[in-house]
């Protein structure tokens, strides 16, 4: 066993442990600066106990098993909890699930319950050691660990129709920077694609910043799927999917949103033309404001979201809405305006005697901090500013406040 093996099995001393667990709100800094004169790995302690907190944000019933190691870096990068039981879901049951870029063990553990046999390869032994024990811990039995690159258990292993395939490659280079590309993703998707010919079930997990479009056209079979699931406040993850791969494909791939929020779940559904093919009407701000969740945006959902919720567009290339009456179901933040002003200080400070409001920018040529200094404004309050352009191209301020979403009945 390596020195850095024996570095992250030392915290199972159960002395080790017991502090850990009593320490998990200590600063980590403060920690190290204060070592007491036991022969402890303390290093390690630091890391685990900031480890756990990562975990009792992203995997909260790991958190409650108090013997679970954690690994920092695996733990910032894997899917969190209710993303990875939303994929179980979605990429069904099945014989076996083969993950070929099993890291931490998130996605292979939760997508797993719904197999029969599970298959967890990753190439850093470091890393899987830490999973089989974690693993063993969950009582996570009808898995096989292999220590090799996805390449090379693919040109050794030849896949059966009823395998599954899952992968979330790596999306940095070896400068450490981001990548979007097929092409530069680690495993190289487009180079492994032959060995799936007859394999009927494929997940892919992306950057949220993939862009979609390019991804469906680039990839050398089209999606029967591609899953946008993010938050109220960012995409998490974009998952392109295929499934029936015996059957030609002769649809558009269908585009479905999901926003989590907690136990909380809002969708919407639709296809690749669906957009192209909708039509929207344009207005003045009425007494509504609508902000839709980023995963909707980041769909390319813009027309869709208007006819969906009857709401009209305030610009083709503003993507904010509004009614006259509440539109309850909306996918996104809502706010009711309370007034409308042209884009300068001496009107805008009309309506905020206390100089605070939260801005958004929405087709309009300058920044927030431009804004924040042209209007003298700070940051805060109860007060929202939406910049934008009106339906005749001007540049409009929009002053509202949030509607609270606990007098609001989401889907």
């Amino acid at each position: 066993m390596t020195e850095e093996k024996n570095s992250y099995f030392s915290i199972l001393n159960p002395e080790v442990q017991q502090f850990i667990r009593e320490n998990e709100k200590i600063d980590v800094v403060s920690l190290l600066l204060k070592k007491n004169k036991k022969n402890w790995e303390w290093n390690e302690i630091a890391t685990q106990i900031e480890g756990r907190k990562k975990l009792a944000q992203k995997i909260n019933s790991w958190y409650n098993d108090t013997t679970i190691i954690t690994q920092k870096l695996a733990l910032e990068q894997c899917s969190s909890e209710n993303i990875a039981q939303l994929k179980a879901k979605l990429i069904g049951n099945g014989k076996k699930l083969i993950d070929l870029t099993g890291g931490f063990g998130v996605d292979t553990y939760f997508l797993g319950q719904n197999f029969q046999e599970v298959i967890h390869i990753e190439p850093n032994e470091d890393l899987q050691n830490i999973v089989k024990y974690n693993f063993e811990q969950l009582n996570f039995k009808n898995i096989t660990f292999l220590n090799q690159k996805a390449e090379e258990y693919l040109e050794n292993n030849l896949l059966q129709s009823d395998d599954t395939i899952y992968i979330d490659p790596s999306r940095r280079d070896a400068q450490g920077q981001k990548v979007f590309f097929w092409k530069d993703l680690l495993p190289n998707v487009l180079q492994i694609w032959h060995h799936f010919k007859k394999v009927q079930k494929i997940m892919i997990k992306t950057s949220p910043l993939i862009d979609i479009t390019q991804g469906i056209n680039e990839i050398p079979e089209k999606p029967s799927t591609v899953f946008i699931i993010g938050t109220k406040n960012e995409v998490k993850e974009v998952v392109f999917f295929w499934e029936n791969r015996n059957e030609i494909n002769q649809n558009d791939t269908k585009i479905e949103i999901f926003t989590i929020d907690n136990t909380t779940k809002y969708h919407l559904s639709i296809d690749t033309t669906t957009e192209k093919n909708t039509k929207v009407e344009y207005d003045f701000p009425k007494k509504y404001l609508y902000e839709p969740f980023p995963a909707i945006l980041k769909a390319g959902a813009f027309q869709y979201f208007a006819q969906k919720y009857n709401l009209k567009k305030l610009h083709l290339h503003t993507h904010l809405y509004t009614s006259e009456a509440l539109c309850e179901d909306a996918q996104g933040r809502i706010f009711e305006i309370e007034s409308i002003c042209q884009y300068n200080k001496k009107e805008i400070q009309r309506f905020l005697p206390d100089k605070k409001a939260n801005i958004t920018i929405r087709n309009f040529p300058e920044n927030v901090a431009q804004i924040r200094k042209k209007l003298a404004l700070t940051e805060g309050g109860n007060r929202y500013i939406f910049a934008c352009k009106n339906k005749e191209d001007k540049l409009i301020l929009i002053i509202c406040k949030k509607i609270d979403e606990k007098k609001i009945n989401f889907l």
